[in-house]
């Protein structure tokens, strides 16, 4: 008998352009995951734009004339033509771009977003984790990357304060791996107390903040752990030990950005501007993070022990025996953890109290050598200039423009 079974109508076929860089495993990731929504039976004629500096103002004229459906944009960069994009016809998903250049756009937009809160928190419920660490750091990627890069760094130093911590912040720059930016973050990692535990914005961060923590003499994780973010492999495993990182679920960004994209093509009626935010896949757990051991505890307490008692000229042996442990295994933990001897850190903690007093009081010298637990002037000054490369007299004056310059 014939049947009478009224026959599937298939799905229309949709022109639709991506713009990915594809040498990034977030724009690979994000191709796998627009393929597997294709696979589900979704036809489109997809056409693959690896450089979103070809959108120029004519190229999106050009997709409206030939009959493109809709867009995927994953990056905007200088020769974008932004305007062109927000003036045009097409059903647009945007992936990782920043709202505020299409606030006004009437046609058809939906963002996706990596939830960089989500990263952020996990990083630091990681490190906590890991153990009792004196400090916790976030380094920021480039200027024009601060969306992302300040929303993981705002949910890390968040967590982190809930927990009882103050994480320290190196900022945004826009000459992140220069000499200059190396020096730097050379600097911000001596001053952070050890042992540390630092976030990068991405893993390409954190290959640099490995590399200045080399420079200066850190041990990774010894006295500095450290973490990035994208799960990317010749980062990952281009360091050693290898690189500890959270992996945001770039195929289900892709996904996401598909399927609300074919959405928007077929209902005129589809409302505009919707954020879409996708929570990171997983934490991969590597080398730079290992738990901190047993003497990193040991050697806090003894910190904590010399910034209460520095000043009152107690020796490396009144720190063993407050720590219950010989003088020669306390200087073998402080050698471990912090780089230094116990005397160094001694005399560290006494000349920073001098620095505050020469900025913060007009005490003669002699008044703070007393303050300080320093016999003699000459004493405190000789190592006052080996550490600072200047006499105290000479820092005071020098310190004091500058917070003056920096007033006005």
């Amino acid at each position: 008998m014939k049947s009478y079974r009224p026959k599937r109508t298939p799905p229309p076929k949709r022109n639709v352009a991506i713009v990915v860089n594809l040498q990034s495993p977030a724009g690979r990731g994000m191709l796998a995951g627009v393929d597997l929504f294709l696979s589900e039976g979704h036809v489109w004629r997809l056409k693959v734009i690896q450089d979103a500096n070809v959108l120029t103002g004519e190229a999106v004229r050009k997709f409206v004339r030939d009959g493109c459906d809709g867009l995927v944009v994953s990056e905007v960069l200088e020769r974008t033509d932004i305007r062109a994009l927000a003036d045009s016809p097409l059903a647009i998903s945007f992936v990782n771009v920043g709202e505020e250049p299409f606030a006004d756009r009437q046609g058809k937009t939906v963002f996706i977003w990596n939830d960089n809160a989500d990263i952020g928190r996990r990083a630091a419920d990681h490190l906590l984790e890991g153990g009792n660490f004196a400090s916790f750091g976030f380094v920021n990627a480039f200027i024009w990357q601060g969306l992302w890069s300040e929303a993981r760094g705002a949910a890390f130093r968040q967590a982190l304060a809930a927990a009882g911590h103050s994480p320290a912040s190196y900022p945004l720059r826009d000459d992140c791996g220069s000499p200059k930016d190396a020096a730097a973050l050379r600097n911000w990692i001596k001053a952070l107390p050890k042992p540390a535990a630092v976030l990068a914005a991405a893993d390409w961060r954190a290959v640099q903040v490995f590399d200045a923590c080399q420079a200066a003499g850190f041990r990774v994780p010894g006295q500095v752990s450290l973490m990035g973010v994208d799960n990317n492999d010749f980062d990952c495993f281009g360091i050693v030990p290898s690189l500890s990182s959270v992996q945001p679920d770039y195929e289900g960004i892709g996904y996401r950005a598909a399927a609300e994209l074919d959405a928007l093509m077929a209902d005129d009626r589809r409302a505009t501007h919707a954020r879409i935010t996708i929570p990171a896949r997983a934490l991969i757990v590597r080398g730079t993070t290992k738990p901190i051991p047993p003497a990193t505890v040991l050697v806090r307490q003894g910190l904590a022990y010399i910034r209460a008692h520095a000043c009152e000229r107690i020796t490396p042996s009144d720190v063993a025996r407050q720590l219950g442990v010989s003088r020669r295994l306390a200087e073998l933990r402080f050698s471990q953890i912090c780089g230094k001897t116990v005397r160094a850190a001694i005399e560290e903690e006494r000349l920073e109290r001098v620095r505050r007093l020469l900025l913060r009081t007009d005490h003669p010298l002699s008044h703070i050598a007393e303050q300080t637990g320093f016999l003699a002037v000459s004493h405190l000054s000789s190592l006052f200039k080996k550490r600072f490369g200047t006499s105290p007299l000479a820092w005071r004056v020098k310190a004091r423009a500058a917070v003056a310059e920096a007033a006005k």
